[in-house]
């Protein structure tokens, strides 16, 4: 990773799918020309941003996305869900790689190139895990890279400059998630931002001064001569929010998954039922029922059909499954048996973590 030949873009108040779009449009002319950029930009309030392989449903609640009218993407480096807005900053940065390097090393040499910046601010930072910088043991900022087909690197990094603890404890599926003060307990207790550190408040843009400093040292911003993306790359995003981030098919799916089972098992007045549901990306593909009734319930027979295709959102399922069996369920029940059933691979406390396994080959 040089500063050699570096371009610099910043930006402020992003939106989800055409910040992303950007970041992979930069990518892509960085395999073609060789030439890194460093992007370090800060998103509109707010934009909620899984993970590449992670599922939507498992780590987000869509319906707390939806009521907030919140920006909802896929970001296309691996790792966990996080929150963006306007008090954290993003950090990307495309590279064409000298020699072949596994992830850890990659992301080891970012988060050092990472704590320059910071440590310029006064704030020291190690890398922690497989890719958290933390501050006195609690996370700072998570990293994340995809290689793309061109054969360049992008590296994502979310810095906290400042947290909104009660946005991320309504919308990330989180232990005790309807207790929101236990949550944000929490969610503050592992995590750290530069503003409770430093002692007063500091923006994301302050941060991208030093994290740039701290890149090209004696050059800051304008020694690295900030840029602008060209019309070809503007357009280039343009066309990936039209064909990708701006697309239902790409933010609620799971590249490379395969249908994954659930089955959510609660009493009715006419016996144990259980609902069996396979799950393509964030949608029903089928539903199935069986259970220890004695005879067939002519409700029962509506279910697979009602709820083929519908997004894998606990809420949802368990509303219009106890709405055709009223009367001889107890909705809270049903409630807690489709949660359960669709969050047994949910990993709630990745607080924008991006956690690769070993050997990862993206």
């Amino acid at each position: 990773m040089s500063a050699g030949q570096l371009r610099l873009i910043v930006d402020t108040g992003v939106g989800a799918a055409s910040g992303l779009a950007m970041d992979e449009a930069l990518c892509d002319r960085c395999a073609e020309t060789g030439r890194s950029v460093l992007r370090l930009y800060t998103y509109r309030d707010h934009a909620v941003l899984v993970g590449r392989y992670q599922r939507v449903e498992a780590e987000v609640d869509l319906d707390a996305v939806a009521e907030r009218g919140l920006d909802l993407n896929r970001r296309p480096t691996g790792g966990g869900t996080i929150v963006m807005g306007a008090r954290q900053l993003g950090v990307a940065y495309a590279f064409r790689e000298e020699g072949p390097a596994n992830p850890k090393q990659v992301l080891s040499r970012f988060g050092n190139l990472l704590s320059r910046g910071l440590e310029r601010l006064g704030i020291g930072t190690t890398l922690a895990g497989k890719n958290d910088l933390e501050a006195g043991g609690r996370k700072l900022a998570g990293l994340g890279i995809y290689r793309s087909p061109g054969g360049a690197t992008l590296c994502h990094a979310s810095i906290l400059a400042g947290i909104d603890l009660e946005v991320m404890a309504a919308v990330l599926r989180l232990p005790a998630a309807k207790l929101a003060a236990k949550v944000e307990t929490e969610l503050a207790r592992r995590t750290v931002t530069a503003s409770e550190l430093l002692g007063r408040e500091v923006s994301g843009i302050e941060i991208a001064e030093e994290i740039a400093r701290g890149w090209s040292p004696g050059t800051g911003m304008a020694g690295l001569d900030p840029d602008r993306p060209s019309p070809a790359e503007e357009e280039e995003a343009a066309r990936l929010v039209d064909a990708k981030y701006g697309t239902a098919g790409w933010v609620l799916s799971r590249e490379g998954a395969e249908p994954r089972e659930a089955v959510a098992t609660f009493r009715t007045s006419f016996g144990t039922v259980d609902v069996a549901l396979k799950i393509a990306g964030a949608a029903v593909r089928d539903a199935s029922v069986s259970g220890d009734f004695l005879e067939v319930e002519p409700r029962l027979l509506a279910i697979p059909r009602a709820l083929r295709w519908m997004p894998a959102a606990d809420r949802k399922l368990a509303a219009t499954v106890a709405g055709l069996l009223e009367g001889a369920v107890d909705q809270i029940e049903v409630e807690r048996a489709f949660a359960s059933a669709l969050a047994t691979d949910a990993s709630p406390m990745r607080i924008g973590s991006c956690y690769l396994p070993e050997g990862s080959v993206l």
